[in-house]
This record gives structure tokens, sequence and C-alpha cells, in this order.
């Protein structure tokens, strides 16, 4: 067989894109349907699968407790930490202040390795997979999500979404393709097996993660 011919058949088995359609308008497959009164329990359910754990809190007053106990109960005095006005916990700043918790910005030139936790929010996070994805500003930094071993995660219930599908087609219609582009997606925490399929976490990135999922609609 030719050359000609088998570009010939390869051409006719693939279909090419319609002239002038781009990536963004190409159709996504169907998301999961998993209401949206329901995608709260779905998150959290995929998210003890992936060896994470949670905690469901009415208010910002209830996370902002909830969150200090943890804290406390871990003797931590240090967090590496996004700014507090980048966190969407009002009042944060001023309560760890009170209880004498330091929030220290990341900085890769000078990490102190007695840091052992990180805290960000996410941007979003899909409810069939238990996925968080994180798409830092200007100012912010991937450091306290990856170098730490605890990373706690603040995520409003208002940025779920059911899946990966639906979550990229609700941000392209919000004109937010650039933020799609850059966005990291963590499905738990870091976890690797060995030559001899043993499993062990924490080698690539948190061993344990955290999130305050807090309710806001």
């Amino acid at each position: 067989m030719s050359r000609s011919d088998i570009l010939s058949r390869l051409n006719q088995a693939t279909p090419s894109q319609a002239q002038g359609q781009t990536d963004s308008q190409t159709p996504l497959p169907a998301s999961f349907t998993i209401p949206y009164s329901q995608q709260p329990k779905a998150f959290s359910t995929a998210w003890e699968v992936l060896g994470g754990t949670w905690e469901l809190h009415e208010n910002a007053t209830a996370a902002r407790l909830a969150f200090l106990l943890y804290l406390r109960e871990q003797n931590i005095r240090f967090i590496i930490a996004w700014s507090t006005s980048n966190l969407p916990l009002e009042g944060l700043g001023e309560m760890l202040q009170g209880a004498d918790i330091q929030l220290v910005s990341p900085n890769r030139r000078d990490i102190d390795p007695d840091i052992v936790v990180g805290l960000t929010s996410a941007s979003a996070a899909l409810a069939a997979t238990g996925s968080l994805v994180l798409v830092p500003e200007p100012g912010q930094s991937w450091l306290p999500s990856l170098l730490p071993i605890r990373h706690i995660i603040l995520l409003p219930t208002s940025r779920l979404y059911p899946d990966l599908n639906g979550w990229r087609q609700a941000w392209v219609n919000e004109d937010k393709i650039d933020d799609i582009a850059r966005s990291l997606i963590i499905t738990g925490p870091s976890s690797s097996n060995d030559i001899e399929l043993h499993s062990h976490r924490g080698i690539f990135g948190p061993r344990s993660m955290h999130i305050l999922l807090i309710q806001d609609d």
C-alpha cells in the first residue's frame, strides 16, 4: 500500500474539525446528574474514598471555631498560607492573631521546614471525583498546597460542581478560559506505590488533606 493510500484512509477514519470551530466550541460529554443540594454529600463521600478528611459548617462563625479547635488539637503555631484577603473565611486573621497562631507568607527562597501546615482555598471542587481546583491569583503561590505534610482547604459550598465537564462548561460560559488553562487539579492526598506496590503517602505532596466546607448559599 502506498503512502498516499495510507494517508487517505487515515483522513477518512478521523473526521476533521469543522471549519472555524475552536476547542472552546467543541461539545463536551454530558455531566453527571447530581442535584445541587446533594453535591456536598457526593463530594465528601468521594473525598473520604481518596483518604481526605472534611467538616461541613453552616456558617463562617462555626467554621472559624472549628478551624481554631483543629489547630489547637494539633498544637499548630505557624501556618504557611495565602493572604487572609484571598481566603473565603471572614474574620480569620483576627481570630488567629488572638490565638497567637501566625500565618507565614510562602517564600520559596526561605522556607521553614518545621512548618507542617499549609492553608489555601479552592476555586472549585468536583463532586463526582472529590477533586479540588486551585487557581492562584497574582501574589499567591502553589507552595502551601504542595510542600507541607498537611494541607487545609477552605471551600465554600457555592464552589461545588457536579464533575470536570460541568465545571469546565460553567467557566467557559463565564469567560474564565484563561483560569481553566492555569488550574491545578488535586484529587486527594499524595499517594504513590513502590516497586512492590506498597502504597506510601506524602512523598510528592501533602500526606493529609483536610477540608472545611462552609455553607454559603
